[in-house]
């Protein structure tokens, strides 16, 4: 990978790092806005309601974790790459 390229990643993980910090503000709220809800609605449509978004929310961060993970892999891996030889037969992309 060169550099531009690397940059170009870096800044996507600069990005995406902002986007978890969002997703996490949100997902607080949600959480105090369940712990608001009286016991006893908890299963109503406010309470399920509620908690469908903390569920989706959780889920969204931790997809968002792993791609920042993911992306910093690919600029540590790039890394090592520039001064790899050159691949051999059976080096290819996957899909």
């Amino acid at each position: 990978m060169d550099s531009a390229r690397r940059e170009r990643l870096r800044c996507l993980i600069e990005l995406t790092g902002w986007a978890e910090e969002q997703v996490r503000v949100l997902l607080s709220a949600e959480e105090a806005a369940f712990e608001g809800v009286p016991p006893a609605f908890h299963d109503a449509e406010p309470g399920k309601s509620l908690k469908d978004a903390v569920f989706h929310l959780e889920e969204a961060l931790g997809d968002i974790q792993t791609a920042i993970e993911h992306m910093q892999t690919a600029v540590g891996d790039a890394e090592d790459i520039d001064t790899a030889p050159p691949p051999t037969a059976g080096f290819g992309r996957r899909i």
